[in-house]
């Protein structure tokens, strides 16, 4: 976990012990809304990320607006350009049958479900 987890984890200090068998053996039913979740990133399947679970299918989120991760591109000049956006208006999303809705403890350094959306129960690999 890196800072999108602070105070709860530290990147550096913090170990996380996860069970990785419950909701392979019980399904899904037994990951429970406030447990901490690793799964792979749904924007690269490369990275294993660690968030709290907030939805479950069924649950509606409001997702309130808040400026979004920065992102970053290179403009005609070959210089980096940093933006930032912010919502305008909070959205009411319905987390669909088979995913989940995870969130960073720290929202403002967090690139999660707010960003990507709900993510499917598929990619979970622990909790």
């Amino acid at each position: 976990a890196g800072p999108s987890m602070l105070p709860t984890l530290r990147s550096r200090n913090d170990w996380l012990l996860d069970d990785r068998i419950s909701h392979r053996i019980h399904g899904y039913e037994s990951i429970k809304r406030g447990s901490l979740v690793i799964y792979v990133a749904p924007y690269d399947r490369t990275r294993i990320v660690c968030k709290r679970l907030v939805g479950l299918p069924g649950d509606v989120i409001c997702v309130d607006p808040y400026p979004d991760p920065p992102s970053e591109f290179e403009d005609k000049d070959g210089d980096i350009v940093t933006t930032h956006s912010l919502s305008t208006s909070p959205r009411h999303i319905v987390v669909p049958e088979g995913h989940f809705w995870a969130q960073g403890d720290n929202r403002s350094f967090s690139r999660d479900s707010n960003s990507y959306g709900p993510v499917p129960f598929g990619l979970l690999r622990g909790q």
